[in-house]
């Protein structure tokens, strides 16, 4: 609902004739008659989120028909991306559709019936909103060196960064040429040592019928996971399955691999890696003084563990690396720092029905109201948190009921076998080990007890 009416849309505005959109970007039209299609213009800028919003019943009385909404054009050939659900007719029916851009130009929206008809109770109303991109401390990072991409075997390439930063968010570019762009997965692994992560970003996304470069630009902030056979002119979030937000809170510096399994012999001439860069975003220092800190290295920080079947131990990792048996299982064999730290398990992996909580000693977090942040680091590989939780709850000391969980793991199974044979498949993918954070200022001048 918008304090001013829509403006009425001016005919003729078929594809190849968009009327530009009014300063509301609100207008009305009809799909009259059968077979009619409305194009709107407007203008968006680099990184901006489009939502579109179309009400197929403005009248509200109950006269609806199964439209459709999109937005374009992207890729080559160029393309109009429409939602494209069944509708329904018995009650006001709507759509939407989001996408963020990867450049700053004209857009066109589009309007039609999914189901071939029209006629003067074909009436909708359509609003575009813009929703701008966070604009965090961000550095971009280019490999602009080519790399041939073989049929059925494993292509990789490296950045270094020089710039030790502690990473707030991670953006990917892949810029490259293939006859059959489907016959790529494509992982990123983050700097060995610590962490070493790999994560999986796309596996067999795309379309071979767009010719060219594919520039498949990657973020957690966009408004949607892959999922048009489009790659061209956005940007998307990783596939559903994968999270960039699992390189959070590592050090940006040293070497960062691109790796790209081609697993289909479907095509006689070998694609290119064209580019690839990789921007990373900085968290910012954490404020004020220090009230409370452990790492584990003297002792067990009087930490305690409780629960079903629980594995919470102390000491340093020992979980071996991935076999032919165990293809998905991450080595975990150093902490975030020197040699002690809690680990589920320490030279294994959690039993199943197991339920582990590591509560901490009272924390007292002061006598005067104020920002508090709770910082703590970790490394996780977990399965679908349909099966599987990890959480941070903060509870405080003698009252139980001001409890708050302030973190959550959010992954479907953190494995992947990329590739079509066993030399370029089992990746064992996971988080950390990373800086996370989270606000406790509602726990200002409170004793409190974490819980992992």
């Amino acid at each position: 609902s918008l304090a001013s009416p829509p403006t009425a849309e001016t005919e003729p505005n078929n594809n190849g004739t968009p009327q530009v959109l009014p300063v509301s970007e609100y207008v009305s039209g009809t799909i009259d008659p059968s077979g009619d299609t409305d194009t709107f213009s407007f203008s968006a800028l680099a990184g901006e989120t489009i939502f579109l919003s179309l009400d197929l019943d403005p009248e509200r009385d109950v006269t609806t028909f199964n439209g459709r909404i999109g937005l374009g054009p992207f890729g080559t050939p160029p393309q109009v991306l429409v939602s494209s659900d069944g509708g329904t007719f018995d009650t006001i029916d709507s759509e939407a559709f989001f996408m963020t851009v990867k450049t700053a130009g004209v857009y066109q929206v589009y309007v039609d019936s999914q189901v071939a008809g029209g006629g003067p109770t074909f009436t909708y109303n359509v609003h575009v909103s813009h929703i701008s991109p966070l604009t965090p401390t961000c550095t971009t990072y280019t490999n602009a060196t080519s790399t041939p991409i073989t049929d059925l075997a494993l292509t990789s390439s490296t950045i270094v960064i020089p710039d030790s930063r502690l990473i707030q968010s991670v953006k990917v570019n892949v810029n490259a040429t293939h006859a059959n762009f489907p016959d790529l997965d494509i992982t990123l692994t983050s700097p060995p040592g610590t962490a070493g992560n790999t994560n999986g970003l796309v596996t067999d996304v795309g379309i071979a019928s767009q010719t060219g470069p594919q520039d498949l630009t990657l973020d957690d902030d966009a408004a949607l996971p892959v999922i048009f056979t489009n790659n061209n002119g956005m940007i998307y979030m990783p596939e559903a399955a994968y999270r960039l937000d699992w390189f959070r809170g590592e050090n940006s510096l040293g070497t960062w691999t691109l790796d790209i399994r081609d697993d289909s012999g479907t095509v006689a001439t070998p694609g290119t890696l064209n580019s690839w860069s990789i921007t990373i975003c900085e968290e910012p220092a954490l404020p004020g003084s220090l009230i409370d800190s452990e790492d584990f290295e003297a002792s067990n920080g009087g930490y305690v563990a409780s629960g079903v079947a629980s594995e919470w131990e102390w000491g340093t990792p020992a979980t071996a690396a991935q076999t032919v048996t165990t293809p998905f299982i991450a080595p975990f064999l150093n902490c975030a720092s020197g040699t002690s730290c809690w680990k589920t398990d320490l030279d294994n992996t959690y039993d199943i029905s197991s339920n582990q909580v590591l509560t901490s000693p009272a924390i007292v977090l002061g006598t005067t109201a104020g920002t508090v942040t709770l910082s703590w680091q970790a490394r996780y590989q977990m399965e679908s948190e349909s099966f599987d939780r990890a959480y941070v709850r903060v509870t405080e000391v003698g009252n139980p009921a001001n409890t708050r969980i302030v973190w959550n793991a959010t992954n479907a199974d953190m494995s992947q076998a990329f590739g079509a044979t066993s030399s370029l498949a089992n990746v064992a993918q996971s988080a950390g080990w990373g800086q996370y954070r989270a606000d406790l200022s509602a726990f200002a001048t409170l004793n409190v007890q974490v819980e992992f």
